[in-house]
């Protein structure tokens, strides 16, 4: 006992401490109410602030790349809300950075620095339910961890201002990754990515996270242009094929679909019985009468909408 006790209190004595455990966390501050001005066609702004709580860098790189999701509780014009990167590469332990409105502003804490950049960018356009308020649900999946929050809109014709009230929300770990990456060692690509619908639309245009209902859910195939099938599985695999390594299980469940150019819809039915689902994709691009390249395969699971 008083060996295990004697080295931090020398370290303690000297100055020093023990190494701490590396750990990721972040605060979202984001809207809790906006104002819209009815007398507008549209507006874009920023959204949020991302503080970076905890004890090492996260990637800006990565933060545009976040899963996210957003729906409006109306049917509007146009809406758009996503995470995107500018200024920075990296986000220091400490460091804050999106837009500045003083809503946000307010509550950055004593000691967190503060840069003004892009972190998320806000679309709306009409038409919406003038002299109404409704709200968007949102959500962010980021290097492990989530947040979620509810933003109040209201539209009126004698706005006050545009950020009314700020909420400061923590991220949580995330119980089970919605996206897995299963590299091989073949250069076809295979990413999740948000494909828009056409207004008025109910789901945000912007939301690429695999939750059900979500009709903007598509898949990225990267194949060299060539057309390409991709198969969707409930069991993973771990063979070779076509020289390249198969994350796919070829089980009975197996379904296939044909498609070409880069991007892919792939919308998830509004079905409860899928929440919890395990799924794995991989594509294999076509040429000359055979597979040329398989890429990385996923693991997706599909969850509850936010």
């Amino acid at each position: 006992m008083l060996r295990n006790a004697f080295l931090p209190a020398l370290l303690a004595a000297c100055g020093l401490a023990l190494p701490a455990s590396a750990q990721v966390d972040f605060d979202v501050i984001s809207f809790g109410k906006i104002q819209v001005d009815d007398n507008t066609l549209g507006l874009s702004s920023g959204w949020l602030i991302l503080v970076n709580t905890g004890s090492v860098p996260l990637s800006l790189l990565d933060w545009q790349k976040a899963l996210h999701y957003a729906e409006f509780s109306t049917p509007v014009g146009g809406f758009d809300l996503k995470p995107v990167f500018s200024g920075p590469t990296t986000l220091a332990p400490g460091e804050a950075i999106g837009a500045y409105d003083p809503a946000l502003a307010n509550l950055i804490e004593i000691g967190e620095s503060f840069t003004m950049a892009a972190s998320t960018q806000f679309h709306l356009s009409g038409p919406w339910p003038a002299g109404t308020t409704q709200n968007i649900r949102w959500k962010f999946e980021f290097a492990g961890r989530e947040v979620s929050g509810v933003t109040e809109v209201e539209f009126t014709s004698a706005p006050i201002g545009y950020g009314i009230t700020g909420v400061r929300t923590s991220s949580t770990p995330v119980a089970s990754p919605a996206v897995t990456n299963l590299p091989i060692n073949c250069t076809g690509q295979l990413t999740v990515k948000p494909l828009g619908l056409a207004s008025p639309y109910r789901i945000a245009p912007s939301s690429n996270l695999p939750v059900i209902g979500n009709l903007c859910f598509a898949l990225d195939v990267r194949v060299n242009n060539v057309p390409f099938i991709v198969g969707v599985d409930l069991a993973p695999g771990n063979t070779t094929f076509a020289g390249c390594d198969l994350k796919l299980a070829l089980s009975p469940n197996l379904r296939s679909f044909a498609g070409v150019g880069i991007a892919q819809r792939l919308a998830i039915p509004n079905n409860a019985a899928l929440i919890g689902q395990h799924v794995w994709l991989q594509a294999a691009g076509l040429s000359g009468g055979g597979v040329s390249t398989l890429t990385n395969g996923l693991e997706i699971v599909l969850g509850p909408k936010p």
